[in-house]
């Protein structure tokens, strides 16, 4: 039982809340008991010198137990903090899927954006969100038109590209990027004259590309990457 207990001190699996209060008590108890013998050992009346060492020993106990609990909520705050960067870096790195609330926000878009053109970048994690976002809008009753992304190019981020439509229309896409931008995915917008793929321009297309980098100032809004062919020189190298 004691094993089994001084393993899980040591490996952090005991409950944080008890565990830090019991420690604390002890610390503070025992702070109080040595003051209190020290205090008993005192012959009255007491000499000037007796009380000033009373004083130092009273205040010393009281100081250190500040100190102790200061220390004690620092060192959360700095555990929360660390906590708090590993759970981002995990929701960073992990695959995304689209929770409840996402999918139940594109419902809003049924009877009002009716196709939409999708193309993700060939890597598995952008491809397998592309598909469970398209799952969704085709639970909203949105036809979904796929496109197999041209060899070589992968891009970072969200993109929407909309044509150039009449005014309903527009309130329409408008309609949609909010929605994409409210659920988190913030997307870059575009016109189909900066894309040069053989795709329909009168439907929206959505490019769903790699996780965003994560950068410590500013981010971009997205970033398309392109591979260039070898040349021959180049092959012969390898």
């Amino acid at each position: 039982m004691i094993s089994t207990y001084f393993n899980a001190f040591i490996s952090g699996d005991l409950n944080s809340y008890w565990t830090h209060l019991w420690l604390l008590g002890g610390i503070f108890l025992f702070e109080v008991i040595v003051g209190v013998g020290i205090i008993l050992e005192v012959t009255l009346p007491m000499t000037s010198r007796q009380i000033i060492a009373t004083g130092m020993v009273v205040g010393g106990i009281l100081f250190g137990i500040m100190l102790t609990l200061g220390l004690f909520v620092f060192d959360e705050g700095v555990s929360s903090a660390q906590q708090s960067k590993i759970i981002a870096l995990e929701t960073q790195l992990s695959p995304r899927v689209p929770s409840k609330e996402q999918h139940d926000a594109l419902q809003g878009l049924r009877g009002k954006v009716l196709s939409l053109s999708f193309m993700s970048s060939p890597d598995v994690e952008p491809a397998f969100f592309s598909a469970q976002l398209q799952a969704s809008l085709i639970d909203a009753g949105i036809e979904i038109k796929p496109y197999f992304s041209p060899p070589g190019m992968n891009w970072v981020g969200t993109l929407v590209y909309l044509p150039k439509r009449e005014n309903d229309n527009n309130v329409v896409d408008a309609l949609l990027f909010k929605t994409l931008t409210d659920i988190g995915l913030n997307p870059a917008k575009y016109s189909f004259d900066e894309l040069g793929l053989p795709v329909p321009r009168d439907v929206p297309l959505i490019i769903v590309g790699a996780r965003p980098f994560v950068f410590t100032e500013t981010q971009p809004h997205s970033v398309r990457l392109r591979m260039y062919p070898q040349t021959g020189a180049q092959k012969q190298q390898q």
